[in-house]
């Protein structure tokens, strides 16, 4: 038959590497010290049932974290901004190629002797005013973009790290912590019934 593990390589893997036995050495030792420290004060068969409970095996972890992985959402909306600095910045090419055409126009008529006057904006010639300012501006915006995009980046890291460690932590609650505290519960209304039957 098909295990459900074997649905889930075909139809949601991560791009996470296989576990190295470094890093499985480091869950194993992890867990069993979840499990050591939560059974410390536990008589020696409640402290063996809590490390037996700490340890989820080294599939099903891996197999829970690369779902959780999968099923984080990395992508967040893309701020309005973009649109409109991309227009401005498309209007700015524009102007800069109109500017550098017209300037190309006026050249080719100047050598087949045709001159003709440019318009001019105060001092400077309205097509060396387009090709000039439109190549300075989309430079200043692009670098203004730029510096606010890292800003943007830094905070989307921040939340995507953000959104990871939560589904990190629902991994260990539900595979390490939450039969931990399941063995723990059992033993403390063992320990009360116990109590009350002598009592």
């Amino acid at each position: 038959g098909i295990a459900p593990s074997d649905v889930r390589a075909v139809l949601g893997r991560s791009s996470l590497p296989t576990p190295t036995p470094a890093a499985r050495a480091n869950v194993h030792l992890a867990t069993r010290q979840v499990g050591e420290a939560a059974g410390a004060s536990l008589p020696q068969r409640w402290a063996d049932a809590v490390l037996e409970a700490a340890d989820p095996g080294e599939d099903n972890l891996s197999d829970a974290l690369d779902q959780a992985v999968v099923a984080t959402p990395l992508r967040t909306r893309a701020p309005g901004w973009w649109a409109v600095m991309g227009a401005v910045q498309l209007l700015l090419v524009a102007a800069a190629v109109v500017g550098l055409l017209w300037l190309a126009l006026l050249a080719v008529l100047g050598w087949v002797q045709m001159p003709v006057d440019a318009p001019f904006w105060g001092p400077v010639p309205v097509p060396l005013a387009l090709l000039g300012g439109g190549m300075l501006a989309g430079l200043l915006l692009a670098l203004v973009v730029s510096a606010v995009a890292r800003v943007g980046a830094r905070r989307r890291r921040r939340l995507v790290e953000e959104r990871l460690d939560e589904a990190i932590d629902e991994v260990s609650y539900q595979h390490v912590r939450r039969p931990v505290l399941a063995v723990l519960d059992r033993h403390e209304r063992t320990r009360q019934h116990l109590e009350r039957a002598a009592g």
